[in-house]
């Protein structure tokens, strides 16, 4: 968090989170929720999630999320999706496999 106040007060436009889950480096398992935390801990920054991984939740219940952190931002989060890159996420995820599913993740925000 201190990195991204940081980051405002050196005049950096935007900060962008990455999510990991089950690795030793992971630092964010929820993009979404850093960045309702940071855009009301700071005052002119953008913040991104680089990527919120569509396996691992609802496409819905995201694009409902990135709506509401987009409104009560002012417009000042960013947001970017994506797939799992590691195998261990998708062995975690109910919703989608890298071998007999790989083509629906292209489909979840529609």
């Amino acid at each position: 968090m201190r990195s991204v106040e940081i980051a405002e007060e050196a005049g950096l436009d935007t900060a962008w989170l990455a999510e990991h889950h089950f690795v030793p480096y992971g630092t964010c398992p929820s993009a979404v929720t850093l960045a309702a935390l940071l855009l009301g801990r700071t005052r002119r920054i953008r913040v991104g999630t680089a990527v919120s991984v569509l396996p691992t939740v609802h496409p819905v219940a995201l694009g409902e999320q990135a709506a509401l952190l987009h409104v009560t931002s002012g417009g000042a989060s960013r947001w970017a999706w994506g797939a799992a890159g590691r195998g261990s996420t998708w062995r975690c995820s109910a919703r989608v496999s890298p071998r007999t599913n790989r083509g629906s993740r292209n489909h979840s925000i529609c």
